[in-house]
């Protein structure tokens, strides 16, 4: 994670401009609403919605709040012979308790793209403003909330019943477990709402995917279990944004029970398909295992070394074999023919654990040349009784890599290998499971439920958490296969990876294998690959790594 003061100007303000053809999307759809007539932009920057706002032919009440002076003074330059234009310069969250503690009339409608600023970045003036608009909505602050949550928040507040939200927000929205109290106060707070995404990156310079977001504020459609109208609607790029994608009807719901909103990814009929048989052909990894992060060391400098540093320190009463990079692993196990490839290639395999043990003389020569060198002045590190015990040190049956490229990796742990939490351990509750999903992990299915599952990153990258494998699916196998079969198919999967196969061809492999021994049969798996596919091929689109 960057610094502040690493910074450029335009991320720690949260100023990335829309681009003008979001901006006209938006506006006419207000402006297709008779009974719009006071409007807030509450993150006006340059005013690229004030402008595309006071085109139109009517007579609008548009107040826009800026923080920056430079960009407030632009804003002010912009002239409408209907329109009132009302700039505000100064911070929104100041305006919002100053708004709220008036008695002005709420506005008609809010409109436009707050900014994305991380909460280490805010002011501590900034962070109590977001703590107290989420407190008084119902929501649990915490130093993981993004300014684009409270800024969304404090503007539904700032609308009358019945006026319109329009907001251009991070994908995030649909996703990062930090905003899933967002996801249940709009559902609960809008009617008719509308979910715009993207195929393509549409703002340029940075690498954030964002969905738009339109509804009406009716919280009183959510009483007596009354429902709420939702249509997504998926487009390449900007160039397919029209008035008349939103053509399309409402589904009606009274609340999508899921932790994410990755699934809006998926078209109706898609998602009909997951919901209603996908699920039920599928069993929960959480059912069969537990995940743990790997090991956090606090100072992989001092205590994941090389078998030389190994030697040269006569360290070998306080190793253990660790897998600590992707780059490390060759198939789908990690033996002790990959561990010896990784010893001569002087990669960083063992981790130093001198817990519960009694240190000799080259131990204790190791742990003062640390402190000389001050490697025991980490905050965790500070933390700990002997600040040279690292915790949490345990032998899993496999690893689960946490960040992604283009496909998760699931590894066997064949030589008693721990590793640092570049991937995550995992504990089968039996040898026949640990086979069984070494191999249907790779299968189109599981890997559809991993993409849903996961948090993309600007870059493209997909990470899994210990805590989304509780929604991660498999399938399952109502033909059983015996032990022995599968250490044999195993070996073959480990073969074909080790080879170099193309993955597509590794997946439908598995896939057959699938349709043999599940209940899904051949159309089904398609339809699993295809969608699977149409998520990942998006994902890859901005795949950096």
């Amino acid at each position: 994670m960057k610094l502040k003061s690493l910074q450029n100007d335009d991320k720690l303000r949260g100023g990335y401009y829309t681009p003008s053809k979001i901006t006209e999307f938006m506006t006419d759809w207000l402006n297709y609403n008779d009974n719009v007539n006071r409007i807030l932009e509450p993150s006006a920057g340059d005013g690229q919605f004030v402008k595309k706002i006071v085109e139109n032919k009517k007579k609008y009440e548009v107040t826009c709040v800026e923080i920056v002076p430079e960009e407030a003074e632009k804003i002010k330059q912009i002239r409408s012979s209907k329109s009132k234009i009302r700039v505000i310069n100064e911070d929104f969250y100041k305006y919002y308790e100053e708004f709220k503690n008036s008695n002005t009339n709420k506005f008609d409608a809010v409109i436009g793209n707050p900014p994305y600023i991380r909460y280490q970045y805010l002011t501590s003036e900034q962070r109590e403003f977001q703590s107290d608009i989420l407190k008084s909505n119902g929501l649990k602050p915490n130093k993981l909330i993004n300014a684009w949550v409270a800024f969304t928040i404090a503007s539904l507040e700032l609308i009358r019943e019945g006026g319109k939200f329009a907001f251009v927000l991070p994908t995030d929205i649909l996703q990062v477990t930090y905003a899933k109290q967002l996801r249940s106060y709009l559902l609960n707070k809008l009617s008719n709402i509308t979910i715009v995404t993207f195929n393509e990156l549409v703002f340029e310079g940075i690498q954030q995917d964002v969905v738009l977001i339109l509804g009406t504020k009716s919280s009183f459609l959510q009483l007596d279990n009354l429902d709420t109208g939702l249509k997504i609607v998926n487009i390449d790029n900007v160039k397919s944004l029209k008035q008349e994608i939103l053509d399309k009807p409402f589904t009606t719901i009274k609340m999508y029970n899921i932790d994410k909103w990755t699934r809006f990814y998926l078209d109706d009929i898609e998602r009909n398909y997951y919901d209603k048989y996908f699920t039920k052909k599928m069993i929960n990894f959480n059912s069969i295992a537990k995940t743990e992060v790997g090991i956090t060391t606090g100072n992989n400098k001092f205590f994941v070394i090389s078998d030389s540093i190994k030697q040269k320190y006569n360290l070998c009463n306080y190793v253990i074999p660790i897998l600590g990079r992707s780059i490390e692993i060759f198939g789908n196990t990690y033996n002790h023919s990959d561990l010896e490839k990784n010893i001569k290639a002087e990669k960083k395999t063992w981790l130093l654990n001198f817990n519960n043990k009694e240190l000799n003389s080259h131990a204790r020569a190791y742990i003062d040349l640390g402190e000389k060198s001050n490697e025991n002045l980490g905050y965790k590190l500070n933390l700990r009784d002997n600040w040279y015990e690292v915790p949490s040190i345990w032998v899993p049956d496999a690893f689960i890599l946490r960040r992604i490229g283009k496909i998760p990796r699931f590894v066997l742990n064949n030589n008693n290998s721990t590793s640092t939490d570049t991937f995550h351990r995992v504990k089968f509750v039996d040898s026949y499971y640990k086979n069984l999903i070494s191999i249907f992990f790779y299968s189109s299915a599981t890997l559809l439920s991993l993409e849903l599952e996961g948090r993309v990153f600007g870059g493209g990258a997909l990470e899994i958490l210990p805590g989304d494998m509780k929604n991660l699916l498999f399938p399952k196998i109502t033909k059983e296969l015996s032990l022995e079969k599968l250490s044999e198919l195993n070996q073959k999967l480990d073969d074909k990876i080790r080879n170099g196969e193309n993955w597509d061809q590794v997946i439908k492999w598995v896939d057959k294998l699938v349709i043999e021994h599940s209940d899904f049969d051949e159309i089904e798996m398609e339809k699993n690959y295809n969608m699977w596919k149409k998520i990942n091929n998006k994902r890859l689109r901005t795949l950096t790594n």
